[in-house]
């Protein structure tokens, strides 16, 4: 029996064709010719007679090729510039530019993820922009709690240097 939707000669008892793995008509004729057969038979009462055809042996697909384990590299998405600005500046401000790299990453790090959200096919660094800004906030807190600490002991050594203590009359 010939495929009708790819032409391919197939067994006469196959229920798919073994190219293209169309259903084949006939193998629906031959069931509902059993079911029919069956159904008289009962009907006439003789359902023991009833011995059914043996079941059409179905034609397995073609075996595809199997998946390979490596695929690959995926397709990655570049990170931000700004994202990357952000973190480099956020260390920077912990190290050699105290409040001024602290400050640049505060505000490179929100505009860096604005960006990521708009285009997030065309570009990637979420993560990357969220620590430069926390290293940002952290250089900025460090900077405010030592110049307060400097000036403290600046008070205090003025107040050494002018007088010995409070004075007492």
């Amino acid at each position: 029996m010939d495929c009708p939707a790819c032409g391919s000669p197939n067994e006469e008892n196959a229920l798919f064709c073994g190219s293209c793995g169309t259903t084949l008509s006939r193998a629906e004729e031959a069931a509902q010719e059993t079911l029919a057969e069956a159904t008289a038979a009962v009907e006439a009462g003789r359902e023991e007679s009833f011995v059914p055809p043996a079941t059409p042996r179905a034609v397995a697909a073609p075996a595809r090729e199997p998946e390979p384990l490596y695929a690959g590299p995926s397709q990655s998405v570049p990170t931000s510039g700004l994202a990357i600005a952000s973190l480099v500046l956020g260390i920077g401000g912990l190290t050699f530019l105290p409040l001024v790299g602290s400050i640049i990453a505060v505000i490179l790090g929100p505009m860096a993820r604005n960006e990521i959200r708009r285009r997030p096919d065309q570009v990637s660094g979420d993560g990357v922009a969220l620590v430069g800004m926390i290293l940002g906030w952290i250089g900025i807190g460090l900077t405010v709690l030592g110049l307060l600490l400097f000036g403290a002991i600046t008070v205090c050594a003025m107040a050494g240097a002018f007088g010995a203590g409070w004075p007492t009359n």
